[in-house]
């Protein structure tokens, strides 16, 4: 190559170096338009090769109110069908939505509100691999439908689920799917276990989870594992009030009750599930969280009910809440279903103000009751349980409920509240039986009995199909066949502050503490039958009584129940050695006692 030749090659290279390193420079001046609501260019226009604008005129106002799953319009012109809105919170960008167009008129597109929170959004349109920035609009999210899917563990929808807010109930679909119009008073998405899948359950704890908190979402799916067949035979076990006011108390129920249980529960061949009938704490809510991982530590899955204990806050002049309960708790009215049992679980306790309170069901109660019944077979047995006994007949809207269970096979009622243990039997408008359950608290963890001399314990049901096969009271730390406590008549139980005694002369007196109208109790003297025991139509456990207020010197108001399971014997021969007192249940369980009890040892520990 020749000088010169050299020469125009290193000139000519030098200047398109110069050339491309200066139109880089040009090209990195050039700043990235933000998105706005102007109809220029930017907004769908050419690019500068001719290209057609994808929209034009298109625009969001700077504010709106939009309502999840409901539509938003986009003003604009040239909007196609098949075309998606991007939504992009304008923060961080991170939180986007990619939204079908819905409708297209000749000036605007309508597109559904996605599941997304209030904030600053950026509108893009997307057509393909092109898109159009449409403008930006700050976005006050609300919401009024809630919806979702209940889909199982390989993912396999679940149809045929109730689903409610607590006011209103729908169904799943075949392809497990739900819509609902969310109540302004709604706190929780729940559904209705059923008795086909397993009952999820809390982190730490074997309490159901079988719900969601409403917060801003409106979309709730749910998990569910089938169960390897319809589980017709199990055991139910009600607690009655835990009722725990301190650290010590909560030790108590741990060591106490709890043990009990998980002892009873780890030994069972059948699935075990529990019901625990309110004041899980004895106004004392910074210990619900505690209680409920104690109350799920055995094998048993529990729900639990509310109770007026269980209520916080409120003034002289507004009633007291659930607010803490249910952050814990979850909702306060639901169902779930285990084999041909569907469980109505509801809030019966009502506050005029912080202290005062009635039993009842408020109407919109009612009508969820309704709702969720609606799609119970009547071939079932319903379970409703709650707080306070339904017995009294000034009970708001006492007729009302019961009228809803007499389509059903057979109902039963359950509760706690009393301190003593009582089966009542309402006879209208229907029959149905009401269990009222001893506190397992006993005498507020004063001793180790309730106010009728009701051991502190728990009662176990067994089920089959549809219906309670047997059922029994499991007093805590003493074996099942413990169901009969013996005094004589004319002993005297006390202390300090006074002696009691039943006046009932030289006779036997069985508190039989399970005992209901189907029962039989009968005296043995010598081995020898000497007659069935009177029923006592009402009295007071002077045992009991001879220990909280003799000894304790505790408040007669709290504790001196009536006693509604004790049995009197008259001596047929005054001088018999031996004295058994059989007592046979309804199901044909037979158990005896022959210990007379004569002093308090074991009311204020065990035996």
């Amino acid at each position: 190559m020749t000088r010169r030749k050299f020469f125009i090659l290193l000139v000519s290279c030098w200047t398109a170096f110069l050339w491309a390193l200066s139109a880089c420079g040009k090209e990195a001046d050039v700043p990235e338009k933000e998105p706005d609501n102007n109809g220029d260019d930017d907004n769908g226009g050419s690019s500068g090769n001719g290209e057609e604008k994808l929209i034009e005129n298109a625009s969001v106002p700077s504010s709106l109110n939009v309502t999840v799953g409901e539509p938003l319009v986009v003003n604009g012109v040239g909007f196609l069908t098949g075309d998606k809105i991007k939504i992009t919170f304008s923060l961080d960008g991170r939180k986007s939505y990619l939204c079908e167009v819905t409708a297209v008129t000749q000036n605007s597109a309508t597109i559904t509100v996605p599941n997304m929170d209030s904030g600053r959004y950026n509108f893009v349109l997307v057509r393909g691999d092109r898109t159009a920035p449409i403008g930006t609009s700050t976005l006050t999210v609300s919401v009024t439908d809630c919806y979702g899917q209940i889909t199982d563990t390989d993912g396999k929808p679940v149809p045929g689920v109730v689903v409610s807010d607590g006011f209103s109930c729908v169904k799943t679909d075949a392809d497990g799917k739900w819509r609902l119009k969310k109540h302004d008073d709604a706190g929780f998405i729940f559904y209705s276990v059923p008795e086909t899948h397993q009952i999820n359950v809390a982190a730490g704890s074997n309490a159901a989870l079988f719900y969601a908190s409403i917060n801003n979402p409106a979309q709730f799916n749910f998990t569910l594992a089938p169960l390897p067949a319809v589980e017709n035979e199990f055991t139910l076990l009600a607690v009655g009030d835990p009722q725990v006011a301190s650290t010590a108390e909560v030790n108590r129920f741990n060591n106490e009750t709890m043990n009990d249980l998980k002892t009873l529960t780890g030994a069972s061949a059948k699935p075990c599930y529990g019901l625990f009938m309110g004041d899980m704490v004895a106004d004392h809510p910074e210990l619900l969280a505690q209680m409920k991982i104690i109350a799920g530590s055995s094998d048993m899955i529990y729900f639990t009910t509310i109770g007026n204990h269980d209520k916080t806050g409120g003034t002289t002049s507004s009633p007291r809440n659930a607010d803490r309960f249910c952050e814990v708790f979850g909702p306060l009215d639901y169902s779930f279903n285990r084999g041909n049992i569907h469980f109505v679980c509801l809030d019966d306790v009502i506050f005029s103000n912080k202290d005062s309170y009635t039993a009842g069901f408020e109407d919109h109660q009612i009508e969820w009751l309704r709702q969720d019944l609606s799609f119970v077979p009547k071939s079932k047995t319903v379970i409703v349980y709650y707080h306070i006994p339904l017995r009294n007949s000034n009970y708001k809207n006492r007729t009302a409920l019961l009228n809803l269970l007499k389509p059903f096979a057979k109902a039963h009622l359950m509760c706690g509240h009393t301190h003593y243990a009582e089966h009542f039997d309402i006879t209208s408008p229907l029959t149905v039986h009401e269990f009222i359950h001893a506190a397992a608290c006993g005498s507020w963890w004063k001793s180790v009995i309730n106010g009728d001399g009701t051991p502190n314990g728990y009662a176990v049901y067994e089920v089959k199909g549809n219906h309670l096969d047997n059922w029994y009271y499991k007093s805590t730390r003493y074996s099942k066949n413990f169901q009969i406590r013996l005094h004589w008549g004319d002993d005297s139980f006390g202390g300090t502050y006074g002696t009691f005694s039943y006046g009932q002369g030289h006779k036997i007196v069985a508190n039989v503490f399970n005992a209901d109208a189907g029962w039989t109790v009968a005296a043995y003297e010598d081995g020898q039958f000497a007659g069935n025991l009177v029923k006592i139509a009402t009295t007071k456990d002077e045992w009991a009584r001879g220990y909280h207020l003799g000894v304790l010197n505790r408040n007669p108001d709290n504790y001196s129940p009536n006693n509604k399971h004790a049995y009197l014997h008259t001596l047929v021969n005054p001088s018999a050695q031996t004295i058994e007192i059989r007592a046979t249940d309804r199901f044909g369980n037979v158990y005896s006692q022959t210990e007379i009890v004569r002093n308090l040892t074991n009311a204020g520990t065990y035996g």
